[in-house]
């Protein structure tokens, strides 16, 4: 019988709701799906599992600082607003499975030792799962958290390979930082050092987080409001075992009037350390 092992899931929750907090993620399987290839009849059956896993703690993180630069676009349509970046909610955007394992990370609100503002990071987790037939079985291999000391990093997105190389790409900003993009390696003793990869040389001024332009509401003050981030990181795997990540950085490119932000793509070479 075929199966069909799919993504945990964690639940969508306002990004306006701060305070919540889960310790839980989610894995689904879905059975007999070698009945999708056929047209459906009166003996098509699927079979539907859930399983809820106990995990560290994760939550809604709030939104990434950026340095100050030059702001074109926003000292023209609204010259006393500066904006920060969405980290948007909790929610798992993509999933990797590698050798009976479901690979995943999230964006959430930590702290750092010595520092008591919640600022956002990564959540990261790995479950063994096994889905025999009328059966699902999972539980949690490894996890652990990536932070930046006074520095956010957010919007991760995790690639793994058959060998289990495994790596975490992501956005990196801060009040002395542009925003940049970054990743780390994960071992088993945990993540390794930040590594910054696209070197951000801007502040973020694009329409999205203007007033004028038909931003959101505030999100901090009268002069601090939420621009539209990086929902569209993703990783990849190709045949020679190299990991492949996007995220949104601000580059070097030529703008358009309402925009500045780009994509930076990371190679990381099978074999590679760092």
């Amino acid at each position: 019988m075929s199966r069909r092992i799919l993504a945990p899931n964690t639940s969508s929750v306002p990004s306006y709701i701060t305070s919540t907090l889960n310790n839980k993620v989610v894995v689904w399987a879905l059975q007999n799906t070698a009945q999708l290839n056929v047209p459906p009849g009166p003996h098509t059956v699927f079979h539907l599992f859930r399983k809820a896993i106990s995990s560290e703690v994760y939550g809604v993180p709030p939104d990434a600082l950026q340095k100050k630069g030059t702001l074109p676009l926003g000292s023209g349509v609204n010259p006393r607003v500066f904006e920060m970046l969405a980290t948007n909610e909790h929610r798992m955007q993509q999933v990797t499975f590698a050798d009976g394992k479901l690979w995943s990370a999230v964006t959430t609100g930590l702290t750092s030792p010595g520092v008591t503002d919640v600022k956002p990071g990564i959540a990261w987790f790995s479950l063994e799962v096994e889905a025999e037939d009328g059966h699902l079985a999972a539980s949690m291999d490894r996890q652990g958290y990536v932070a930046l000391a006074n520095g956010a990093v957010f919007f991760p997105a995790l690639g793994v390979t058959s060998d289990g190389n495994t790596a975490i790409g992501f956005s990196v900003s801060s009040s002395t930082r542009f925003p940049s993009t970054g990743y780390v390696n994960l071992r088993e003793n945990g993540a390794g050092k930040i590594h910054i990869a696209g070197v951000g040389v801007n502040s973020e001024d694009g329409f999205t987080g203007y007033p004028a332009e038909g931003g959101p509401p505030p999100c901090a003050s009268a002069t601090l409001w939420e621009a539209r981030w990086g929902d569209y990181g993703a990783a990849a795997v190709d045949a020679d075992g190299s990991i492949w990540l996007a995220g949104e950085y601000i580059g070097p490119r030529p703008r358009t009037l309402v925009a500045n932000w780009g994509t930076f793509i990371t190679r990381l070479r099978s074999g590679s350390d760092e």
